[in-house]
């Protein structure tokens, strides 16, 4: 096409898609590098646009470069983030239409929907157990560690039976607030509880010393 005018997009990074409103192409860096010396090197510079196509292989689960990292800034005991699911260009009802979307909002429903299902399996489980059945059955991936994606990517078959679970007493939980978040010593005996010492399916523990001592309560369950 004679007369056409491309836009070359590279200073971005290649995690999720977005609308432009206008005919363009995105590469990354490298890629983008390797096109303007192209254009500046070659006397008639010349392009081919092919058909889309899917680009097959290991992909996915990653963690998007617009995730969050732990540690909790707050209580460096408590790791965050407790796990990762897909967020990164979902194809999400928007008003009447559709669109890809990407971030929390995307990542969020799919958790929800898999702790729902969860729910219905084992409808006697606390809201404790069955965060601990996500958390301790996710995938871990080599190419990043608990502070990126916490337990793992999460895994709903894996966790409809986990085996082990760790069950929280909603008291633990609540004497964890007054005293640490809250800090209304009048109903505590200190100010400051360590994270640790929750029954949580992570464990963090910041100033490790020879005085340190995590106690955990495992629980059995298991699916016939």
């Amino acid at each position: 096409m004679e007369g056409a005018l491309v836009l070359f997009s590279f200073n971005i990074r290649p995690t999720f898609l977005f609308s432009v409103g206008i005919p363009c192409v995105l590469v990354d860096i490298d890629t983008g590098k390797k096109i303007t010396n192209y254009i500046n090197t070659a006397s008639s510079p010349e392009a081919k646009i092919e058909p889309a196509r899917t680009i097959t292989g290991t992909l996915a689960p990653k963690v998007a470069s617009f995730s969050s990292r732990g540690p909790s800034p707050d209580y460096a005991e408590i790791i965050k983030p407790d796990i990762a699911a897909p967020g990164a260009n979902i194809l999400a009802a928007k008003g009447n239409s559709y669109e890809l979307m990407s971030g929390t909002s995307m990542a969020t429903p799919h958790v929800t929907g898999i702790i729902a299902l969860l729910k219905a399996l084992h409808p006697n489980w606390s809201p404790a157990a069955l965060k601990s059945a996500i958390v301790t059955t996710g995938l871990p991936q080599k190419i990043a560690d608990p502070f990126d994606y916490g337990g793992g990517h999460i895994n709903p078959n894996r966790a409809a039976d986990p085996g082990l679970i760790y069950d929280i007493d909603p008291n633990d939980c609540n004497y964890f607030f007054r005293c640490t978040v809250m800090k209304t010593s009048t109903s505590c005996d200190t100010t400051s509880v360590p994270g640790y010492l929750l029954n949580l399916p992570s464990i963090s523990v910041p100033d490790l010393s020879p005085n340190n001592y995590v106690n955990m309560q495992l629980f059995l369950y298991k699916c016939f």
